[in-house]
């Protein structure tokens, strides 16, 4: 039958990973940081686990403006291929989180060949479905109209680092995850967010 299907189970029967990775400012991306944040329903079920990574090549200063990492930050910190084993270890298994999640894929993916999450949500799509009317989708302004910033101070960290945004996107994950009548969304009905909805499935987060 076809509520067999685990996709048609409340969200909360299966787990998640929320990542965020911060880059060197150059294309093809480099990874200097990255963060990890497990999430076994009900909740998160550990404190984010975070690597500063040495890059082939130099930060740029543009991007050290934003997330403030530096060159001097990284110069000690292990390679992407020491940590490749662990980190494929944490993600493993897992429905992969991100905000804005095409970019973290396609970069893990590129380090990551072997690795193929069993689906991609974007929590910038998630709340472009169940936020219609919010202004902007970025994650502060997210953060600011869920009222999250409590819960992130706990963690001792600032926005633009992959610790506080990796744990920014599982806490909007986790809140995003009733409808407004309270009942848990299925896994097909969160996937369904990387495509345009139709009316009746509208009607489903209502």
């Amino acid at each position: 039958m076809r509520m067999k299907d685990p996709l048609f189970k409340p969200w909360n029967e299966a787990s998640f990973v929320a990542v965020d990775i911060e880059g060197n400012g150059y294309n093809p991306a480099e990874i200097i940081e990255i963060s990890t944040v497990l999430i076994t329903p009900p909740g998160i079920a550990q404190r984010p686990t975070t690597w500063l990574v040495r890059p082939a090549h130099k930060i740029s200063r543009r991007v050290t403006a934003i997330h403030g990492i530096r060159n001097k930050d990284v110069a000690n910190a292990p390679t992407i291929d020491s940590i490749r084993d662990e980190l494929s270890i944490q993600l493993s298994n897992h429905y992969f989180i991100a905000h804005y999640a095409h970019v973290d894929h396609e970069v893990l993916k590129r380090q990551l060949p072997a690795w193929e999450p069993r689906a991609v949500i974007d929590t910038a799509k998630l709340a472009r479905r169940l936020l219609p009317r919010q202004d902007s989708y970025r994650l502060t302004a997210i953060i600011d109209t869920l009222g999250l910033e409590e819960q992130l101070r706990a963690i001792e960290s600032t926005p633009h680092r992959a610790t506080y945004d990796a744990f920014a996107a599982a806490l909007i994950f986790l809140r995003l995850c009733k409808t407004n009548s309270g009942r848990e969304l299925t896994l097909s009905e969160i996937l369904d967010t990387t495509r345009e909805p139709s009316p009746k499935q509208r009607d489903l987060f209502t």
